[in-house]
């Protein structure tokens, strides 16, 4: 695919990679169908791919600015609800790209995806991961394109995981569907979120995933960044 960046190492023939898909690889049409061509070129290659997306450039940020006309104190489970939609809409815009180029591809939502966590709004910190509907979807030969950074409590409640969301949604995930490649595009608070929560420095531990991080498809090309050892070592 000539959209798709050249300089990165491919995930092997017939392995999975967990990709971060930062809020600005997605942020306009544009730079989604380099971002769709770039998912297209892994898929080409014969790699199973979950894509966690994040909201398109500041959509969370707009999203959020409509509050202080209506109230000065909006309740954190509202929040969750309204921010949670910037996700999704990216999920579904990466879906519809990915199927243009006739790759089979399904959005889902963080709750949709298995992600079950506290009820800590705004907050949330995953409790559990169960992945029936991403495995599913792999073993279908889709893409499973995954809204970022949010869940839902046993209840049912939406919630949000807050700063770096992106990276904590991609480690779970990978860790619960076996897949032992997280790459996370040009999006440093995901990368962060990944290099300095314990729990998920231990997640990349000890289920082997190598956690990488790349700048660059939005603009048209992409470099490796070398992440702290902690996470991209892999267990002996």
């Amino acid at each position: 695919m000539s959209g798709a960046p050249r300089d990165v190492p491919a995930p092997s023939p017939g392995a999975g990679v967990v990709l971060v898909l930062g809020p600005r690889v997605v942020a306009t049409p544009a730079r989604l169908r380099r971002t769709c061509a770039r998912v297209a070129a892994d898929v080409a290659g014969g790699t199973r791919v979950v894509a966690v997306v994040g909201a398109m450039g500041d959509a969370s940020g707009r999203l959020l600015g409509l509050v202080p006309a209506l109230t000065p104190r909006p309740s954190a489970r509202e929040l969750d609800v309204l921010v949670a939609n910037g996700g999704r809409v990216s999920a579904a815009l990466l879906t519809m790209g990915l199927r243009a180029l006739g790759v089979p591809a399904v959005s889902l939502t963080g709750e949709q995806a298995g992600l079950v966590t506290d009820a800590q709004h705004r907050v949330a910190r995953v409790r559990e991961v169960r992945p029936a509907r991403a495995a599913e979807a792999l073993e279908r030969g889709m893409v499973a394109v995954v809204a970022g950074g949010q869940g839902a409590t046993e209840a049912g409640d939406v919630t949000t995981l807050g700063r770096g969301g992106g990276g904590v949604t991609a480690v779970w995930l990978a860790a619960a569907l076996g897949i032992g490649a997280c790459h996370v595009l040009d999006d440093a608070e995901a990368a962060e979120a990944v290099w300095f929560d314990p729990v998920l420095v231990d997640l990349a531990r000890r289920h082997r995933i190598d956690v990488r991080v790349h700048s660059g498809p939005a603009r048209g090309r992409e470099r490796a960044r070398p992440a702290p050892p902690a996470t991209t070592r892999r267990a002996s």
